[in-house]
């Protein structure tokens, strides 16, 4: 750490070196503009810390300081309030490359590589000294492979091969010593092939449910408290090696649900009860892929009928509140309905996209027919499901269904389209080349442009649901292919931030407060024309964490959190530029 009255140095946007007088962790540098004909401010680091109880500024020199802050302040006044940081060089002279992040307990938890262990588990709490590899849980240059990180109360769980025990499952309380296997399920070498993914990991009522590969059994179906002792075979479906094929799962507030061997099942966690829903002539309500719960209301599907209709049943979980509301029929020449996917809830309405592959028989134009997907809506009752607009797959489809307030957006091929609550019908806020929607200010904002063009500038828009209300915030000219397109639009906040790449900065990270006037670069975390190459931007408690490339420590680990002021610390926080490691 730098001792006190020192000089630092720093690169500013336009080249030039910038020096600033430190004092402990005060540092304050000016304010460097550019052209006054191109109006661009170009802005430096600003870390102000006001006179504090530790006497870390003297009190001389206190008033000083204080009116050089309330002077940048009133100058910056439209700047957002951000503090953008390195955390730390993970592999100092590589690239840590790091992702994955989660939070469990305290702390942000991420695998990261070093030349030392390769990739591995680490985690942060944003400073230099609480930022570390947790363990090199395969010694030496290679990577244990952590994957499927999940929290279980405070406690991280996941699944990694130290090269004696194969793929098992781990766990980790942010400590060295916390960081351990919790039980070899698959003895030896070979791994248990521990599901811990969409399909097959169930975590309910403080216990992870999944599928594990073990001797004798097979593949079944085990639970786990994160202990070793609490970690122990569930359910057999299937006596003896062959094991079972367990096929997906759903979870309420009182049970989880999963299919296994041809047949639903439901648990409570202590019991397990098979076809819940009740039965049909034939045998159960069958394994349809759809599952949806609409505050406490679920939604299913069952096989297709002899008739190939899918049936959409709507649940309590018990039989005799399980109730047919639909049957959804085949489409000439496209084909028998396979299955629903984009499951958008508003209020107690249940918007989905359902989907008819077309028969490979059927010919139109010289060529197959494009298989067909409908906007659908539902209120659980057979006068309320309906379809509400049709796409066929060969360019147009459905995508970006997203909720603001109480409308629905969503884009086919290049058109923005919107639909009023719960009743309302498709209407067209026009060809808008839409993509990267997020709901901000109880407005929709997205990415769009005027025409396909490659060169055609791009523009961060907001509308109300009108092309009356649709206004671009800002413009993006063309810039090095695509990359002036907005991207990774995430809210933080009160702010809105987004990465997009111009001829000045590159891909940097932005923000705006859904105005015009703040809309504006946040950071030149690359300085010049270089683009940082920000990934994995992630938001974990209002602080956005990623991995980014500043031109001297690599692909290494940032975060972005706002102005921090308490009446204990007395600090305010405002920067605008890279900084240096955190203590």
């Amino acid at each position: 750490m730098r001792g006190r009255g020192q000089t630092k140095r720093y690169i500013g946007k336009d080249r030039k070196r910038v020096d600033a007088y430190t004092h402990g962790v005060h540092t304050l540098t000016r304010n460097v503009k550019s052209s006054p004909s191109r109006g661009d401010r170009r802005r430096e680091l600003l870390l102000i810390e006001s006179y504090s109880k530790n006497g870390a500024v003297p009190p001389s020199r206190a008033p000083v300081i204080l009116f050089a802050a309330l002077i940048w302040i009133f100058a910056c006044e439209s700047l957002p309030a951000t503090n953008v940081f390195l955390i730390k060089d993970l592999y100092p002279g590589g690239d840590g490359d790091p992702s994955g992040f989660i939070k469990s307990g305290p702390y942000i938890y991420f695998l990261a590589t070093d030349a030392e262990a390769g990739r591995e588990l680490w985690r942060t709490d944003l400073t230099v000294q609480g930022t570390f590899r947790l363990r090199d849980i395969r010694p030496g240059p290679e990577s244990s492979d952590p994957r499927m990180m999940i929290d279980l109360d405070g406690v991280l769980c996941f699944v990694a091969d130290d090269g004696e025990h194969g793929g098992e499952l781990w766990r980790s309380d942010g400590t060295s010593e916390g960081t351990y296997m919790v039980k070899d399920i698959m003895p030896g070498e070979e791994s248990s092939h521990i599901a811990f993914n969409d399909r097959y990991l169930i975590k309910f009522d403080g216990v992870l449910y999944f599928a594990a590969l073990a001797p004798v059994i097979g593949l079944e179906l085990w639970r786990s408290d994160g202990t070793e002792e609490g970690t122990y075979l569930f359910h057999e479906f299937s006596p003896g090696p062959s094991g079972t094929a367990l096929e997906g799962k759903f979870v309420t507030d009182d049970a989880f649900y999963l299919d296994a061997n041809n047949t639903r099942w439901k648990s409570d966690g202590i019991t397990l009860t098979p076809n819940p829903f009740g039965t049909r002539a034939g045998g159960g309500l069958g394994l349809g892929r759809f599952w949806a719960n609409v505050y406490g209301t679920l939604y299913l599907t069952g096989n297709p009928t002899p008739q190939q209709e899918m049936e959409l049943w709507r649940s309590n979980g018990t039989p005799e509140g399980t109730v047919l509301i639909a049957l959804l029929p085949p489409i000439p020449l496209a084909g028998n309905p396979e299955f629903l996917e984009q499951i958008t809830p508003l209020e107690d309405t249940l918007y989905f996209v359902m989907y008819f592959p077309h028969p490979k028989t059927a010919v139109s134009k010289g060529g197959l027919v494009p298989g067909i997907r409908f906007l659908m809506r539902t209120d659980g009752t057979a006068e309320g499901t309906v379809r509400l607009h049709e796409a066929d797959t060969t360019q147009n489809d459905f995508h970006d269904l997203t909720i603001v307030e109480n409308k629905l957006y969503y884009r086919v091929f290049n058109y923005l389209y919107r639909i009023e609550g719960t009743h309302g019908e498709p209407f067209s806020i026009g060809l808008q080349w839409p993509s990267s929607f997020v709901a901000f200010n109880g407005e929709l904002f997205f990415d769009g442009k005027y025409d396909g063009l490659a060169r055609e500038p791009h523009y961060l828009r907001r509308t109300e649901g009108s092309p009356e209300t649709t206004l671009n915030l800002k413009e993006f000219p063309h810039y090095d292919r695509n990359e002036h397109q907005v991207r990774n639009m995430t809210v933080s906040g009160n702010r809105l931030f987004f990465t997009v790449g111009t001829a000045a900065y590159g891909r940097e990270l932005w923000s705006s407060d859904g105005t015009e006037a703040g809309t504006d670069i946040v950071t030149d975390i690359y300085p010049g024309p270089e683009p940082s190459n920000i990934q994995h931007l992630t938001l974990i408690d209002n602080v956005l964490i990623f991995g980014a490339n500043d031109g001297t420590h690599g692909q290494e680990l940032w975060a972005v959190e706002p102005v921090r002021a308490s009446a204990d610390s007395h600090w305010l926080n405002l920067v605008t530029s890279p900084m240096p490691l955190r203590p």
